[in-house]
């Protein structure tokens, strides 16, 4: 029980530091009238008048004002005009013996003086057959006249106070919070009271301090009762998650990202993820596969504190990672590549069990062909948990013969041509074209490019000249050479195989001399 009382009055007391107060601003009440008729008697000199039997204790250096109604002076207003009042401090420092001032259209007589030391003795006040009790001593001019109003003795307190703790969640109704203050008479029959002042009833009703405040009259004394109504939040927020987070070991989340799945409720407050206080936790420091957790708190403004356990499994999700490339080339000239060759160019490692990963091909188009095309090859890895990952690598079977070339008798083989001299070359053109059905004579090399490039790679011409059946012609045997790392081969062609040397009976009819 006492554990449970310092806390409610430490909740009581964060609650006080941190909410706003509404509170009446208004002037608590005080004792106006300060004349005790009680102690007043009749002063036997003097005929109709009355004298304090004790000392009235004022405010020093102060004004105050006494003020009788026409009924309180009986029979004395009818010559109110010719009758003086006496006042003075009993230390004797002050004397007033004056004139009644007179204010006929209120029907009230009236007296404004001044204290020095502030005990005051009235000897001389007008009680000649008075039918009311209207008289007041006051602080003040007479016109702050506050109305007239008994004597309060100091020991009769004007003002009450109360204090209503309410809980947010379950709150009265005005009626019943009116229901909990009564006032009453002196003889305990009960007296209808007001509200003056209300700030519960118009505001949000949120954690805070309002206030109502309650008059009762009876007998023209005015009482009030300040009700400081406190509305406390005791319900702790409301902390939830939807189901067991399984998180990737290799992709842990932030203690952060974890906080956003969590659920924050509060009656009262505003609450979101950045107020989560970790308490507890075995996951940030977990390297392997498993169940964990970490524990959350949250507080309202109110000081209730709700909390969450989060589990948390540390799973693995990721299929091996595949390195390799994604295409392998090849010529037809190549041997073809096995699967095991082709897998040999390839890394299957998991972030988990590291190589201990199985591997299979579940696609093979290219099944060690020697087609020239692309073919895809796909690869399948699986880790310990079975997570899997595919790859493809596509071959590329690349055509890489080339054409193969077939000579006629009209090209000289390189071979040949090497150990043949110039005359010999122009003997072989002679005896070519007589082949031709043409007999050439007089053949003369004209220009010789070849001559000094014979193991430089290039195309040469050898420019001759000769006659057939008395016409001068011209013509030009093309030598290419082709420098390979080796031996020089080359391959002497006749200038477009000399269109076939024999068409040159078709250059003689038409020209003297013809190049190629």
């Amino acid at each position: 029980m006492k554990k449970w009382l310092s806390m409610f009055l430490v909740t009581v007391c964060v609650f006080l530091l941190s909410h706003q107060t509404f509170a009446y601003d208004g002037t608590p009440l005080v004792r106006v009238n300060y004349l005790d008729l009680s102690k007043l008697e009749y002063n036997y000199a003097i005929e109709g008048s009355a004298r304090t039997t004790e000392s009235i204790i004022l405010k020093p250096d102060s004004t105050y004002t006494l003020v009788m109604s026409q009924g309180f002076l009986g029979r004395t207003w009818d010559y109110i005009d010719m009758t003086y009042v006496e006042i003075e401090e009993s230390s004797g420092s002050l004397y007033y013996y004056e004139l009644l001032s007179v204010d006929v259209i209120n029907q009230r007589a009236y007296f404004t003086f001044e204290t020095q030391e502030g005990h005051i003795d009235l000897c001389n006040i007008p009680v000649d057959g008075q039918v009311n009790y209207e008289i007041i001593l006051y602080e003040g001019e007479y016109a702050d006249f506050p109305g007239f109003s008994p004597y309060v003795d100091e020991n009769d307190p004007l003002n009450y106070y109360g204090v209503l703790p309410i809980d947010y969640d379950s709150q009265p109704t005005l009626a019943m919070i009116q229901s909990y203050v009564i006032a009453k008479n002196p003889f305990g029959g009960t007296i209808s009271s007001a509200i003056v002042f209300d700030t519960y009833t118009i505001s949000s009703k949120l954690p805070g301090t309002y206030q109502m405040v309650f008059e009762a009259t009876y007998h023209d004394i005015l009482k009030r009762y300040y009700l400081d109504i406190n509305v406390y939040d005791l319900k702790a927020p409301e902390l939830s998650i939807g189901e067991i987070l399984q998180i990737p070991l290799m992709e842990k989340w932030t203690i952060d990202e974890i906080k956003q799945q969590v659920t924050i409720t509060d009656n009262v407050d505003t609450l979101n993820w950045t107020d989560l206080v970790v308490t507890n936790d075995t996951y940030s420091d977990a390297t392997s596969l498993g169940n964990y957790q970490v524990s959350f708190s949250a507080t309202d403004e109110a000081g209730n504190t709700g909390i969450i356990d989060v589990d948390i499994q540390l799973i693995d999700r990721t299929g091996p990672q595949i390195n390799g490339p994604s295409a392998i080339y090849i010529y037809t000239t190549d041997q073809a590549l096995s699967n095991a060759e082709i897998q040999s160019k390839f890394t299957f490692i998991d972030d988990i069990d590291q190589s201990n990963v199985t591997v299979s091909i579940i696609t093979n188009e290219y099944q060690q062909t020697v087609t020239p095309g692309r073919y895809r090859v796909t690869f399948k890895a699986l880790d310990q948990m079975l997570n899997e990952s595919q790859f493809n690598v596509f071959i590329h079977v690349i055509e890489n013969r080339g054409p193969v070339f077939e000579q006629t008798e009209m090209i000289i083989e390189k071979t040949t041509a090497d150990a043949m001299s110039e005359s010999e070359i122009i003997d072989w053109l002679k005896n070519q074209l007589e082949l031709s059905g043409y007999h050439a004579t007089n053949f003369t090399v004209l220009y010789n490019e070849y001559e000094s490039h014979e193991k430089e790679k290039g195309s040469y011409y050898v420019y001759m000249s000769y006659e057939i059946d008395g016409q001068e012609m011209t013509s030009r045997v093309l030598i290419d050479v082709e420098k390979k790392p080796i031996s020089w081969l080359w391959i002497v062609i006749p200038s477009s195989t000399l269109l076939s040397i024999g068409v040159g009976a078709f250059f003689l009819m038409k020209h003297k001399k013809i190049k190629y």
